[in-house]
């Protein structure tokens, strides 16, 4: 009875307490202005959308209700979405995003993921494999396009039964839920299809045109990875989701971001909904958990970048939701070894989430006598997420470069350890208040980056991890590895993993403690909220690209690329016109040469040694050095920002260079056709072919 008592009262409080939040969090982040009334017409025209799509929604719901078909709405929505990214982005795109799919079903399905699988968890498991087996033979000159076309549409055809059980299975599982629960899911698919509209957007972030693009490019280009360290101190980390975005545009012919980036977003959205019902068992409470986990700001922004972080929390969610059940070794640890590899294949720090889980897992199989097992999850877990780090320790001697090169040693970086000293913010009591309302201090954001959703959600977190073993260990599980992530960088998007944890654990207990009518109200104001909150993230979003979009259609993407990233339109172009010179980027605040394809090298820090090479040249005003690097680079052509050094403009002028194109301010030098210089430093540095390739000389 005492016990029933303080149950009781446990979840009044925290009814009451989830209320509060609410209104307080919600008017704080009214009055602080982070709802960005100034993005360039974004909010307008997101309420316009928002209202439009609730309005068609509730019509198309009731006439399919009075119908006898129930959840023709989430049908529509769902549709509208993936018409959007066809339009956008290409049929060809959308045809590689199912052909890998399909290719991850029928890998998957060769692993035991656990009794009544899901096909998300299965696509999982096989993309963690494809990524494995394609990352360990990058250095080798198989990967021609029509090569994986092929090799992709046989295997789609051994495992055609298999392919078509896990559709099958999709199909059915969504046409269940549109039936027995018409709003929440249209609600999931009006929240995602908003999501999903930074899929239409060409690469314009940062990190993808300095570095992850360059993958891409080269397997396009060459066929091979070349393990450039020299021109990208990036090039051996954790590679597994440059990998699968390079397979991708092997199958579409060409770079095509929106293949990875729609099947990451559902396979993120499966995760959160698989672990909500893993907690909870009520699939109205898994669909409004996926609805907030899709609508939140940094989902929607990961959707515009090859950054890994989103990735993370879609396998960290499905990896939560498989343990949150009884985990069985003996069936099951080639698969479950393969998440926990595709978690390092993914990034470094991922031990962080690994560890806490593996230790769990080791102690069940102590507990059981699950001896092999356990060893046969090792095993699989090193060979899906070794490749990076064994081409890594060949090329540098150290496996996890540039990291820790304080201990390695490695000639390619000074032997110091890689810390950005911006995000050295440090951690406070207010913490939690300052990711969402301080989100500056914490990343490239605006105020609002890290959603309401994990503070409105807090005290139905708390609750729930009170009530349940299960969400009490996911909790914990998410507070201890973000936590001691942030302790060693205040950075945002590093903890969107734990966020995405704690965000599912929270709408469970908030299902758990209000009333129905609180809840099914709540829910979608929330993910409302949140979803006008996505221009915070990026500046990118600030400038709302999607206005040209819709307005001038989708060669508006040409122009949104010249116009946010002139350097790389540059480049593109020169190398369209010249496809067999090398051009040297000498704007360092903007180092975007991975778009090059090998062929385009940059002077920032990515490339230590040019770095350097700048950095000596430009104390000559005379040109004299910078005369010396070019020749002994043999390039020609250059992008030239409008603060170039005297020196430079000296030598490029003494060598015959001549402005050739424009964009934004920036300039594109080059030398005239019948005196091109001849590419020095791709062959120099192309690790792959010297240390691999059988035609090494």
């Amino acid at each position: 009875m005492n016990q029933q008592v303080l149950r009781s009262g446990l979840r009044g409080g925290a009814e009451f307490l989830l209320v509060l939040f609410f209104v307080v969090v919600g008017y704080a982040a009214w009055r602080k202005g982070l709802f960005p009334a100034s993005a360039n017409g974004y909010l307008g025209g997101y309420l316009q959308a928002a209202l439009a799509a609730a309005a068609g929604a509730l019509l198309v719901n009731l006439v399919a209700a009075r119908s006898g078909r129930p959840g023709g709405a989430a049908l529509v929505l769902g549709f509208l979405a993936v018409l959007g990214v066809a339009y956008y982005c290409g049929l060809s795109a959308l045809a590689a995003a199912a052909l890998l799919l399909a290719v991850s079903w029928g890998v998957g399905s060769l692993f035991h993921t656990g009794s009544g699988s899901d096909p998300w968890l299965t696509s999982l498991v096989g993309l963690a494999v494809v990524a494995a087996v394609v990352g360990w033979l990058l250095p080798f000159q198989v990967h021609d396009g029509r090569i994986h076309l092929a090799a992709a549409v046989l295997l789609v055809a051994w495992r055609r039964e298999a392919v078509l059980e896990q559709a099958r299975a999709v199909a059915a599982g969504f046409g269940q839920l549109r039936r027995q629960h018409p709003w929440w899911s249209s609600l999931l698919a009006g929240v995602a299809g908003f999501a999903s509209i930074a899929l239409w957007l060409p690469s314009l972030n940062y990190d993808d045109n300095a570095a992850h693009l360059g993958m891409v490019g080269q397997l396009l280009e060459g066929g091979y990875y070349r393990l450039d360290v020299s021109s990208q101190v990036w090039a051996v980390a954790p590679w597994a989701n440059n990998v699968l975005h390079s397979l991708a545009a092997l199958l579409a012919g060409q770079e095509s971001r929106a293949s990875m980036g729609l099947l990451w977003l559902l396979l993120g959205i499966s995760g959160a909904y698989r672990l909500a019902l893993a907690l909870d068992g009520r699939r109205e409470v898994a669909l409004a958990a996926a609805a907030v986990f899709a609508s939140h700001p940094l989902t929607v922004y990961f959707g515009s970048t090859m950054q890994v972080d989103g990735c993370v929390a879609a396998v960290v969610l499905h990896l939560a939701a498989l343990l949150a059940g009884r985990c069985d070794l003996s069936r099951g640890a080639l698969a479950i070894g393969a998440l926990f590899g595709l978690l390092a294949g993914l990034k470094a720090s991922n031990v962080v989430y690994a560890l806490p889980a593996l230790a769990w897992i080791g102690w069940q199989a102590l507990r059981h006598r699950q001896w092999w097992g356990l060893a046969r999850l090792v095993v699989a877990a090193s060979v899906v997420g070794g490749s990076s780090y064994f081409y890594a320790l060949l090329v540098t001697g150290n496996p996890v470069f540039p990291l820790f090169n304080s201990i390695f040693q490695s000639p390619y970086m000074p032997p110091v350890d890689f810390l950005d000293a911006r995000w050295r913010a440090g951690i406070d009591a207010s913490l939690l208040w300052d990711l969402t309302f301080h989100s500056p201090r914490f990343g490239e954001h605006a105020p609002g980056a890290a959603g309401l959703a994990f503070l409105v959600l807090l005290p139905g977190c708390i609750y729930a991890m009170s009530c349940s073993r299960a969400a009490c260990a996911v909790g914990l599980w998410a507070l201890a590895s973000g936590l001691l992530l942030f302790a060693q960088l205040q950075y945002l998007r590093y903890v969107f993993p734990a966020l995405a944890l704690l965000g599912t654990v929270g709408v469970v207990g908030a299902a758990g403690c209000l009333r129905r009518a609180g809840f099914a109200a709540g829910i979608p104001l929330l993910a409302a909220a949140n979803l006008a909150l996505a221009p915070t993230t990026i500046w990118i979003f600030k400038e709302n690209p999607w206005q040209a979009l819709l307005l001038e259609g989708r060669g508006a993407r040409t122009q949104l690329v010249a116009e946010m990233i002139p350097q790389r339109a540059l480049i593109e172009r020169y190398l369209a016109r010249d496809p067999d010179t090398c051009v040297l980027n000498s704007d360092t605040s903007a180092p975007f040469v991975a778009g090059g394809k090998g062929r385009a090298h940059s002077m920032a820090w990515y490339d230590q040694r040019l770095k350097l090479a700048k950095e000596w040249a430009d104390e000559d005003p005379s040109g004299e050095r910078w005369r010396e690097v070019l020749r002994a680079t043999g390039t020609s052509g250059i992008v030239v920002p409008a603060e170039a050094s005297p020196g430079q403009r000296a030598a490029m002028q003494a060598l015959g260079y001549v402005p050739v194109d424009r964009e934004r301010g920036v300039e594109l030098w080059s030398l005239p056709g019948n005196r091109q210089g001849e590419c020095r430093l791709g062959a120099v540095r192309d690790q792959a072919r010297r240390i691999l390739q059988r035609n090494n000389r």
